[in-house]
């Protein structure tokens, strides 16, 4: 299952944005923490969701990272959703008709794991079978 979350948080750092100067989000992340910290030290009029969507995105990452399995499945699935939700948001992928193959391609790879470890994390774990003595 290892294997599988990295291959999704892998995927979803190398998922490209749709707009005029799409970044793949491990180059955006950066930024926007840059531009979020500038902000606050400079006492500019500070935008808040550009220090909101990389704090969410990187606790959604560790999350994922470091769930243990079945205990943490809810946890699990919020960060997954919170990372696809936030996908969406940065890509524009709402305002844009064209798809590009650099982004299709790990945003396909990115779901798929994700659906794959999601399915494998609920399923109920190993019973111990017992056997009674008659």
């Amino acid at each position: 299952m290892n294997y599988i979350k990295t291959l999704s948080v892998v995927f979803f750092l190398l998922i490209n944005g749709l707009g005029e100067h799409g970044l793949p989000n491990f180059i955006l992340i950066p930024i926007f923490l840059f531009q979020f910290c500038n902000e606050i030290f400079a006492h500019y009029e500070i935008s808040w969701m550009s220090g909101l969507i990389p704090i969410a995105i990187i606790t959604s990452l560790i999350i994922i990272s470091f769930s243990r399995g079945y205990k943490d499945r809810y946890k699990l699935l919020v960060a997954i959703l919170i990372l696809c939700a936030l996908e969406t948001y940065m890509s524009e992928i709402l305002q844009h008709k064209k798809l590009m193959f650099w982004f299709v391609f790990p945003s396909i790879v990115f779901t798929a794991s994700s659906l794959i470890l999601i399915l494998k994390i609920f399923k109920k774990p190993k019973e111990l079978h017992t056997t009674s003595i008659e």
